[in-house]
């Protein structure tokens, strides 16, 4: 069996809000950097014809290699200057950008744009140019202490981490014993230096969305298919009111107010809070017809993501309730999947492109371009490597970790990614003792991040700066 990462889990349960179908990969066989062996050096015209496309290198270093079709014959041939080519009228050619060592390409321009894949129809004689600059200086690097979080319990008492807290406490999951955890379920657990365990009813699903103080919050799926919002109270987890139908948290403060979301009896989804016990709808607030709570501050600021619908495209908007009002951020591109948010209002996850994005102060940032020209040491890439990417979590200062993968592969490599202050950080290069990290799903006030050695469960590790 293989781990679903938290935001996933929770996910799951706001997908009727914010579903937006299957994750888009980039095209296998886009540009590369490797040409191809035999291939000649700024070959000439192809056929006798009047050539009918033109490639050049308007800036950098670099070369193009040209897929294309001449005579009905499959060719390949390299521009590194400025080219003129004969290819079959309304063929299609494949270019590709070469970049010499130290450089990545910037863009197409002319019958492409862009910087990713470039592919022109071979029709009223196009005309291409590729930019080059400089890459990226060597990678940076963060040095942290690796915390192992599988076995806290114990050997034969497994754990899987769900989520981390401010002071670096974190939460999940804790198996009663190998190979019988899905039969027998699984409790809840707490680790602030000491195992705190929680039990769960047999039959009832548990998952972790928060901690504070001492406390977890989350969802139980119990026997019967109903799902309920939960908070811990001493040793004990205890279900939250709901609005009449299904519910689920997603974050919580030291006072122990929970945000999250529940279901009318009618089936709509209202961004709630939790208090003393008592539930407070917050839907009016929002003036949209669906929303969930997403993240809480200290001071009791909640983050919203309201929509004005469940279908997608939803038409989301980031919001901010306090007891002064409520602040409309702006809206979200309906091409974003928001995955996590801050209490501050900044939202990431990933696009439909596959590209991690973070949204703040009413912009859009796609980090593709920083990601795919990064030397990413832990996957072994040349920098200007086409990859994929997606941001799991955020902290209260707007630092975000997600992870970065090889879209071509079927099993792709993949390696956790720090984004702080504009720059990508590869997380695994800097972690002692060195170990293989596979994604990074959360991050704290302190800079703890939250990571996962693989797949499989039982895989978290704390990392810790040092």
């Amino acid at each position: 069996m293989t781990s679903i990462p938290r935001a996933a889990l929770a996910l799951a349960a706001m997908a009727p809000l914010f579903a937006c179908g299957e994750r888009a990969g980039k095209t296998a066989g886009a540009s590369t950097t490797s040409p191809v062996p035999d291939a000649p050096a700024d070959a000439g015209p192809l056929g006798t014809e009047s050539p009918n496309l033109a490639v050049s290198i308007a800036a950098g270093k670099g070369a193009v290699q040209i897929d294309g079709s001449s005579g009905g014959t499959a060719t390949t041939t390299m521009c590194s200057d400025e080219c003129e080519f004969q290819l079959d009228e309304a063929s299609n050619a494949d270019l590709s950008a070469v970049p010499d060592e130290g450089w990545v390409l910037d863009s197409w321009d002319g019958a492409c744009s862009g910087w990713h894949q470039c592919l022109v129809q071979v029709s009223g004689h196009p005309a291409v140019k590729a930019r080059f600059r400089p890459a990226p200086p060597p990678a940076k690097v963060i040095r942290y202490n690796a915390l192992g979080l599988s076995q806290l319990a114990g050997p034969g008492t497994p754990t899987l981490a769900e989520v981390l807290g401010d002071t670096g406490a974190v939460a999940g999951t804790i198996c009663g014993a190998l190979p019988f955890c899905y039969a027998l379920g699984r409790d809840v657990f707490l680790w602030d230096g000491t195992l705190h365990r929680f039990p769960v009813d047999a039959g009832t699903i548990a998952t972790v969305d928060a901690t504070a103080a001492g406390r977890v919050a989350g969802t139980l799926l119990r026997a019967d298919g109903a799902q309920r919002a939960f908070t811990s109270a001493d040793s004990d987890l205890v279900e939250l009111p709901t609005l009449g139908g299904d519910s689920f948290a997603r974050a919580m403060n030291s006072s122990g107010v929970v945000v999250g979301a529940s279901l009318t009896q009618s089936g709509e989804k209202h961004a709630v809070a939790w208090k003393d016990g008592g539930l407070i709808d917050l839907a009016a607030r929002t003036g949209m017809a669906e929303s969930v709570a997403m993240a809480i501050d200290e001071s009791g600021r909640i983050a919203v993501l309201a929509c004005h619908q469940a279908a997608w495209p939803p038409g989301c908007r980031a919001m901010i309730l306090a007891d002064s009002g409520m602040l409309d951020l702006g809206a979200i591109p309906d091409d974003a999947f928001p995955l996590a948010m801050s209490a501050q209002g900044s939202v990431v996850g990933f696009n439909r492109d596959g590209h991690a994005f973070v949204w703040m102060d009413g912009k859009l940032t796609d980090i593709d371009r920083e990601v795919s020209a990064f030397p990413w040491p832990s996957l072994t890439l040349p920098a200007g490597s086409q990859l994929d990417s997606s941001f799991w979590g955020i902290s209260p200062s707007g630092d975000v970790v997600g992870e970065v993968d090889f879209p071509i592969h079927e099993r792709p490599p993949t390696t956790p990614i720090l984004w702080k202050d504009g720059t990508p950080f590869d997380l695994a290069a800097g972690v002692e003792p060195p170990m293989k990290l596979h994604t990074a799903i959360a991050i704290n006030a302190k800079g703890q991040i939250l990571a996962r050695t693989g797949l499989e469960e039982w895989t978290g590790v704390l990392l810790t700066p040092r």
